[in-house]
C-alpha cells in the first residue's frame, strides 16, 4: 500500500501551483492567471507557445541537503528546493512594463505566504533573468528563480519535522 501523503517536495510544488493560479487582477494583482495559464513542467518542455499570454510553467529543480537541523534530531535533513517559474508574454505592447508587472505579481504571489502552507521554513526569491527579450516583436520570457528551504525525516520524506 502507498504512504498516504505525497513528499514535501510535491506538496511543496502543489502549493506554489494554487497559489499562482490563484492569482486574479483586481486592486491587488495586475493579471488573472488561472488554471489553464499555469502548468508543471517537470522535463523543459517548451508548452508557452500553445497557452494563452500571460502564461506560467513552473518546475523544481535540485534538491540539496543542508547540514544541520533545527529538530536536533540525527534523523533530520533540512533541504532545500530551486523553483523556477518561466512567464511568458506574446504578441502585446509595452513588453518590458507588462513583465515587470507580471514578475511583481508572482512575487507578491509567493511571498503571502513563505512557509508554503506550513511545509516549509521561507520561501526567497533568488533572481530574474531575461531568456528571450525579444522586446520588438512583442514576447519575451524571463525566469524567475526561488529557494524554497523545508526540513524533513530523512527516513520519511513525506512528513516535515514536528514542531
Amino acid at each position: 500500500m502507498p504512504p498516504a501523503s505525497e513528499p514535501i517536495r510535491e506538496q511543496i510544488l502543489e502549493d506554489v501551483l494554487s497559489t499562482l493560479r490563484a492569482v486574479a487582477a483586481g486592486p491587488t494583482y495586475w493579471y488573472t492567471l488561472g488554471t489553464n495559464n499555469v502548468r508543471r513542467v517537470d522535463a523543459g518542455v517548451a508548452i508557452a507557445d500553445r497557452m494563452e499570454s500571460p502564461a506560467l510553467i513552473v518546475g523544481l529543480g535540485d534538491s540539496f541537503r543542508v547540514d544541520g537541523s533545527s529538530a536536533g534530531n540525527e534523523d533530520a535533513v533540512m533541504e532545500n528546493v530551486e523553483l523556477g517559474v518561466a512567464a511568458w508574454l506574446g504578441d502585446s505592447e509595452d513588453v518590458a512594463k507588462k513583465l515587470a508587472r507580471l514578475e511583481t505579481d508572482i512575487r507578491h504571489a509567493l511571498y503571502e505566504d513563505r512557509t508554503r502552507s506550513g511545509l516549509a521554513f521561507n520561501t526567497s526569491w533568488q533572481g530574474t533573468t531575461f531568456i528571450d527579450p525579444d522586446m520588438n516583436e512583442g514576447r519575451a520570457i524571463v525566469r524567475l528563480d526561488f529557494l524554497i528551504e523545508y526540513e524533513v525525516m530523512e527516513s520519511d520524506l513525506t512528513s516535515t519535522i514536528p514542531g
